[in-house]
């Protein structure tokens, strides 16, 4: 574990073409933007994360996945006035409480305009308000063991305020943005950067065109009367489209040296493209289109719930585990709006055998006017204290399976330092198994095909028993990184 603090506080120029000020306040478009000091981190209590080869690991080199929630309410709670309940108390408690779910990851979105203080952001609720709050924010989940993911959520070109998501990065603000957000958490390394939340150029449909877009930027246009967008409407607006390799460049540039994440297109939901429109030609649009990063710390951003386009274990087969046997993946959103958990729990399944990280869609209560559960299905909490929210049947499996997943760890853990003695063999630990009605089995078998010890959650009895030599085993073959 590092020891010192990696560097001073100093206000860093703003990438090219961008006017300096002092970090005091807002500009606005074409006025020139606010730099901002890079927040000093204390190493000595918060986690490490890199690539290395194909793997993410920790700082002792292990292999490592993320595993954790995203919360809600920084992208978007600013330009609507901060009259949204998703903005939640952002303090030590909220981050012990996500902690206490058995996360080490919390992905954290973030608005372009309240950030920059521009667009006529209000001014309470952005540039250094909003900054030192997402500093402040990132601070306490470090202090919780947690990684923060950053992530540019609500973007918009020009003069249109950034109040829902376009379908790319805007050339006139996102590669600023990273710039300067890069520049604040240099020093931090337990912060990762995702580039864009959800790229959708070309829809659920994308060509070859749109994938170069992707990463080398292009002209283009886009009608933001989108549902998200509460604050006007604008039909066939242009703008210049920045390209995942400017945005990347823009992090390098600004000294930072961290994990990106980098989304593909079809709202982040199909990385090699099996999906495309005359499909992919059986090659991985992802890693045709790889951006190039000197630092080799590229990671792959998966977006999956039960309407999106890739949903089926053959797709996950052809899409994400394809990509992932080159690049790290991590499933920065992961949920579902059925009054079910069936998709969630077999996606976590497939995921936990496969090495995947995942985060679940998202750390909130719901609206006092949500009602009924499919308005609740993606809302884990019934309060801020960290409760499941019982309408949301995801909320308390997907705990439980965390939970389970930590037990196995420190259960093999344990006995790492037996294995090798005579007559001691390592046990073989795996999550528990579902069963229609809500049953859970917790399976426990020695070291070799042979006898099993399954607990049953809701009796508590044992139950002995065999497993023969090619029975179809449900859950990870292994135990899971942690």
């Amino acid at each position: 574990m590092l020891t010192a603090v990696m560097a001073a506080m100093g206000v860093l120029a703003s990438p090219a073409g961008a006017a300096q000020t002092s970090d005091t306040g807002s500009s606005a478009v074409g006025s020139g933007v606010p730099t901002v000091a890079p927040m000093p981190a204390d190493t000595t209590t918060v986690p490490m994360r890199r690539v290395v080869g194909k793997k993410l690991v920790d700082a002792s080199g292990q292999p490592v996945r993320l595993l954790g929630v995203d919360t809600t309410g920084t992208e978007d709670a600013c330009v609507l006035g901060g009259k949204v309940s998703g903005w939640g108390p952002f303090d030590a408690v909220e981050a012990k409480s996500i902690a206490a779910w058995h996360t080490n990851a919390v992905r954290v979105p973030l608005n372009e305009d309240c950030w920059l203080g521009i667009n006529g952001a209000p001014s309470n609720f952005s540039a250094s308000t909003y900054r030192a709050q997402i500093r402040t924010w990132v601070a306490e989940l470090n202090a919780a063991g947690l990684v923060a993911i950053l992530d540019l959520h609500w973007s918009a070109p020009g003069a249109h305020r950034a109040a829902g998501q376009w379908p790319m990065p805007d050339a006139s603000h996102s590669v600023n943005f990273w710039g300067q957000v890069a520049a604040a958490f240099k020093s931090d390394p337990s912060v990762i950067f995702d580039l864009f939340n959800e790229p959708y150029l070309g829809g659920t449909h994308p060509t070859a065109a749109d994938w170069l877009c992707w990463r080398n930027g292009c002209s283009s246009s886009q009608d933001p009367c989108a549902k998200d967008d509460q604050l006007g409407c604008w039909t066939g607006t242009s703008y210049r489209v920045a390209g995942m390799q400017q945005l990347l460049d823009a992090v390098r540039a600004s000294g930072a040296r961290q994990p990106v994440m980098i989304g593909g297109l079809n709202w982040a939901g199909d990385p090699c493209g099996v999906k495309d429109l005359g499909g992919n030609g059986g090659s991985c649009a992802w890693l045709s289109h790889e951006p190039h990063d000197p630092d080799h710390q590229l990671l792959v951003s998966f977006h999956t719930y039960d309407w999106t386009a890739c949903i089926t274990v053959s797709c996950w087969e052809s899409s994400v585990k394809r990509v992932a046997r080159q690049v790290p993946v991590v499933t920065s959103e992961v949920g579902e709006k059925d009054c079910s958990d069936r998709y969630v729990d077999r996606y976590l399944q497939w995921a936990d055998r496969n090495g995947i990280s995942y985060l679940a869609w998202s750390w909130e209560p719901p609206l006092d006017s949500a009602v009924g559960c499919v308005a609740k299905n993606l809302d884990l909490l019934s309060n801020w204290s960290g409760s499941p929210d019982p309408a949301n049947l995801v909320a308390s499996a997907f705990k439980e399976h965390l939970a389970e997943l930590a037990a196995s760890h420190t259960a093999q853990s344990a006995v790492a330092g037996q294995v090798g003695r005579v007559g001691v063999r390592a046990p073989h630990l795996v999550p528990s198994i579902r069963l229609r009605g809500g049953l859970r089995l917790r399976h426990r078998c020695a070291g070799t095909i042979g006898r099993c010890d399954h607990r049953s959650h809701r009796s508590g009895r044992s139950h002995v028993g065999t497993v023969r030599r090619g029975h179809r085993r449900v859950g990870p073959p292994r135990s899971p990184h942690l």
